[in-house]
């Protein structure tokens, strides 16, 4: 399942990343992740505390369940 179909407020767990710098970010597989909000494109999401905004390009690239 991708990010984007996943609602806002919901928490998930990443199962795969195919792009490094995201991984090196800390969106490593058996990490907790939550969609804190979706506009235009971008959406934010909340790991380990921190909000990042990710673009279409990047979310992509994450895998959750």
């Amino acid at each position: 399942m991708n990010i984007d179909e996943i609602k806002e407020g919901k928490t998930v767990v990443i199962t795969k990343c195919d792009d490094l710098r995201l991984l090196e970010n800390g969106f490593v597989p058996g990490t907790k992740l939550q969609i804190y909000r979706k506009v235009y494109g971008i959406i934010s999401v909340t790991i380990r505390g921190t909000i990042i905004a990710l673009r279409k390009d990047e979310y992509e690239k994450i895998t959750v369940e």
